[in-house]
Order: C-alpha cells, then structure tokens, then sequence
C-alpha cells in the first residue's frame, strides 16, 4: 500500500499495528508511524493535498475515519481539531532537532547500506589456518568467513586465540577447525536500531551481510554502528560483561540512567529505549546470575524474569519480579541465604521490591519444576482470580540464564493443561475485562475521576 504525494487523503488512518514509514519528495525517509499514530488528518482539515508519501512496510492493521465524519467531529470540538495542529508542531521541532542529533535520528529510521561495510574475505573450509590467517591480513579484514556446504561460520581474533593456545593439544591445522558455525547475520536494508539489539543481544562486533541469495555483501563491525548512534550502550554491556565482582557490575547497571536520559533528549521513541534497556538488562541479570548463584547450580535451574521485564515493558526500573524454577528433585540447603543475597544486589542497583513477593526470597517463586507443575495444575482445575493472576504473571515469564529448558517445560505444560480445559480461557477472558482501561478516542487517556489531570502510571498508562 501506497498514498502517494499531491493527493488528498479520503480517511484518517489510526495505526492499530505495523509500520507505515514517509518519504519526501527526494524519496528520502523521515519519519515512521506505529501503533496509535495517526495520520492524513492536517491534509483532511486543511483540503490540501500531501506533501509526503506513506509507505507501508510491516502488514498493517488501522482504523480508516472517512473524511466527512473525521471533519463533523473536528467542527463539533474544537479541542479535537486543534490537537492535530499541536502535533504537527511537535512534529516540526523534531524535526528542527533531527539536524542537532542526526546521527540518533539516522539510526532510528535508517537502514543498512554498503556505504559502512568493510569487504568480506570469505574463504573454504579447507584452507590451512596461517595461509588463511596470511590472507587475511594481505586483505585488512578483521575477521574471516567460512564458506560451508550450508552456511557460513566466522573467525575472530577471539578464535585465533584458541588456536594459539590449543593447536598442539587438540592437533588444529584447518580454518574449519577453529570457525564458529553457524555464523550470525543479517540481510542488507535491514534497520540500523534492529541490528543493534541484535549485536547487543549476542555480544558480538563482527556482523555477516548477505544479499537475498545469501551471498556475502560485506561485514558490518560494532564500531562502525556505534558511530551512528553516540550513546552508552555498547559501554554499558562491555562494562558488564567484564566486570569481576558485584560492584562493577552495580556501576555499570547505574549508568543505564543516563544513556535513557540521552536518548529521551533526543526525541528518541520510548518504545525503541524500553528495547535496548530490556537487552541490558538481560545482560545484568545473566552476569548476576554467574556471580550470585552457586556454579553447581547452574545447570540445575533457571532465572526468570517475570512482569514488566517479562515483557520487556521498562524504561525506568520497576518493580523486582523473578523466580527461580530448580529440576525435579533438587533444592539447595542454602536457597533462602543466596536468594536473599540476589535482591539485596537488586536493591542496591535501585530496583524496587515487589509489592506482592513476586520474587525468588517467597518460597512460592522458588522452588522445583514438579512443585510449579502443581501450581498449573490447581490453577486450571481450581481457578479463582488470585490464580488467574499467577498464572498471567507466570506467562510472561522468560527465561535469562542456567538450564532454560526448565522453563520451556512448564510453559509446554501449562498450554496442555489449556488445552485440555478450554473453558478457563473464558474465566481469563473475563477477568481481563474488569480491568478498565483509561482510554478514550483514539487510545488517548482520560484522567481519573477523582483526580483531575491526573493518571496511575502503571495501571492506567503502561497497562
């Protein structure tokens, strides 16, 4: 789908889901709508055609407002019509900002071209590793890409490490001895931010670009991302992951502060902050997780995160919401005294603690999978609207670190306990329903009615 330029629209469009991203006149991207931006309403009001394109480019799902009732509605409020010129000022001032923070703005809309990629040095698997490694230094290349009967692995400054360290033990002579198969990548146009994430989300500074038919375009490497987005990011995570004691990693957590504050300055999206702090935090919990918990525990149980950082809702820290979930027929002695040190931990880096012990010191939360497979159980056969709680709490759960695959488990056991009583889908239907939203036309908020101008953050605006 496609409104082009120099015609009027006939609706006003109210994004439900999906991506619709503007061009101007010179094609060039400036600016994308999500869910509950609107658009074409300045053209309707006005009677003039557009001077931008739309361009759909994630399936879209939107409200069409034809234009004579969007126009009965604007003349019977004059507040209605008016919060559409107040938009498109704001819109402006950004837009006057964007020369200020280019470089934030760019990578927010932008995608990947060739114009940052170094050249790929791919070679065969069975090539010798210091003719390979020749080669790649002949070439300048920071990294080496194998060419595999299904795929591609990579080679690193890391791998060749190993391979000074263990080429005489474990007898390594070839490239595809020492590669790391299958390689991470991504296909050229993708959006700078998304490749961010991914980066971020694996640790990695070498990145494989490929073209449709998966043939190497070029390497994107971290710094040159980074240089489009000057924010803390990438210092932030590298700090973590190198921290060798709890207090780096505090320090490193308090930073996240100011990187939120950098990118809210510079009209960054709340919606792309709340993803990048989600994937930091991530991070923080794994290294927590390596450092707090008994390494002989770490194949005998998994961290959860549940609530808000479940869903990877957060921007300003939240409530503490986790869990432990420990195999069948294991339970530590010392739970209660390491537990207890990992909120403490928590505390210090300044999560708040829940409200409701939704976290690993309540026994509730902390304990073996046979124990919250019962849990399941009695929340399907014996529903109540304290369960059904649970249970909502439970399903946003991910799991961060040690033995994922417990986690896997119980949400495989839960969706066949439901399916074997359909019927507690109504009850949670239900239950959902007795929650009122504060929202009016268009998603916009209504106040409270007995608080004028004022919301509840968390009931009202995040849920």
């Amino acid at each position: 789908m496609r409104i082009g330029r120099d015609k009027t629209p006939e609706n006003l469009f109210v994004v439900i889901k999906g991506t619709v991203e503007v061009h101007d006149e010179n094609e060039e991207h400036i600016d994308m709508y999500h869910t509950n931006d609107m658009f074409g309403g300045i053209e309707i009001i006005e009677d003039q055609p557009s001077e931008y394109s739309y361009i759909v480019t994630e399936e879209l799902i939107c409200f069409e407002i034809p234009k004579a009732s969007f126009l009965n509605i604007c003349e019977s409020n004059k507040a209605f019509k008016n919060y559409f010129f107040s938009s498109i000022v704001e819109r402006i001032d950004m837009l006057k900002e964007k020369k200020e923070y280019a470089s934030m703005s760019d990578l927010m809309i932008a995608r990947l071209d060739e114009s940052i990629l170094h050249k790929g040095c791919v070679i065969t698997p069975n090539v010798p590793i210091v003719k390979a490694l020749k080669r790649m230094d002949e070439e300048g290349a920071s990294c080496l890409l194998v060419q595999n009967d299904e795929g591609y692995g990579i080679v690193t400054d890391a791998d060749f490490r190993y391979y000074i360290l263990q080429k005489e033990e474990k007898s390594l002579e070839m490239i595809s001895q020492i590669q790391t198969y299958t390689a991470i990548s991504i296909k050229n146009g993708e959006l700078l931010f998304n490749i961010l994430l991914l980066m971020t989300e694996h640790s990695i500074k070498h990145l494989p670009v490929l073209d449709e038919d998966n043939n190497v375009v070029g390497i994107l490497e971290l710094v040159d991302l980074l240089s489009f987005f000057s924010n803390q990011s990438y210092l932030i995570t590298v700090q973590m992951e190198r921290a060798k004691n709890i207090e780096s990693v505090v320090a490193a957590a308090k930073r996240l502060d100011v990187m939120i504050g950098a990118l809210h300055a510079k009209g960054v999206k709340s919606r792309y902050i709340a993803k990048l702090v989600s994937e930091i935090n991530r991070k923080m919990y794994m290294k927590l997780f390596e450092m707090i918990i008994p390494y002989e525990w770490h194949d005998k149980c998994t961290l959860l995160l549940l609530g808000s950082e479940g869903r990877a809702s957060q921007i300003l820290r939240t409530d503490q919401d986790n869990a432990l979930v420990f195999e069948k027929g294991f339970m530590p002695d010392d739970a209660v005294s390491v537990t207890q040190r990992f909120i403490e931990v928590l505390d210090k880096i300044g999560f708040p603690r829940c409200q409701g012990n939704i976290m690993m010191i309540n026994p509730k939360w902390c304990k073996p999978i046979e124990s919250y497979k019962e849990d399941i159980y009695d929340w399907i056969e014996e529903p109540n609207y304290e369960k059904f709680l649970d249970m909502a709490i439970f399903f946003d759960s991910i799991p961060v670190a040690g033995k994922k695959m417990l986690h896997t488990e119980l949400i495989d056991y839960l969706f066949q306990k439901v399916e074997q009583n359909n019927s507690v889908l109504m009850h949670f239907a239900r239950a959902i329903e007795t929650f009122e939203s504060p929202l009016g036309l268009f998603s916009q908020f209504v106040h409270d009615k007995g608080h004028k101008n004022e919301i509840d953050i968390k009931k009202g605006a995040l849920f």
